[in-house]
């Protein structure tokens, strides 16, 4: 039976040389993401993040592009990885990358979505405050618990109900993310994530 420590949650780090992105633009129903949808079939052509104006100076790319919106925003060499790893439950949701000078970068990015989520939240061992307008949803985790025996067997990269925009990994698929060294990934220990 898994435990807890063998999964830690994906980052995107914020001090960092490498371009930072502000939200997702021309997909008005983002937070279908954040829920584990399949959207793929309706995904438009037209989806942008374009680089935040607050980072001017960033603007080499890296494997994964922090944004606003949290989501993992993957090149085409860490899709390729994940796509080689054949990890279950995801799609790959392409899109284009404007930099400062208004310009398309030349490079593919697309959003890795996890579909489905796991209900393995531990709420009785977590400290958290639930959403005041919908209670089914977490607005602020002080301690963060999750329930391994409710996590799906073939689960690799995945999001917990109640919280969308935390993207689980399996701790060996991180490592081997780590030791193929792509950048703009960080992965935090579950017990030491706080929002």
């Amino acid at each position: 039976m898994a435990q807890a420590s063998d999964y830690v949650i994906f980052n995107g780090p914020m001090r960092t040389d490498f371009a930072l992105l502000d939200f997702i633009e021309d997909f008005a129903d983002d937070y279908k993401l954040m829920r584990g949808h399949a959207v793929a079939p309706d995904w438009p052509n037209d989806v942008c993040f374009r680089m935040s104006p607050d980072f001017k100076k960033r603007i080499k790319l890296s494997d994964n592009l922090v944004n606003s919106n949290k989501f993992l925003v993957a090149s085409k060499p860490l899709q390729d990885f994940l796509l080689a790893e054949e990890v279950p439950d995801v799609e790959y949701l392409p899109l284009t990358i404007f930099n400062h000078k208004k310009k398309a970068e030349a490079a593919p990015y697309a959003i890795v979505n996890p579909i489905g989520t796991h209900d393995c939240v531990d709420l009785a061992a977590s400290d958290v405050v639930m959403n005041t307008i919908n209670s089914d949803y977490i607005s602020v985790v002080k301690k963060l618990a999750i329930d391994p025996s409710k996590i799906g067997s073939t689960a690799r990269l995945f999001r917990a109900k109640g919280l969308g925009t935390v993207i689980f990994f399996k701790r060996e698929l991180a490592d081997k993310v780590k030791a193929a060294g792509f950048t703009g990934i960080e992965f935090v220990e579950i017990a030491d994530y706080k929002t």
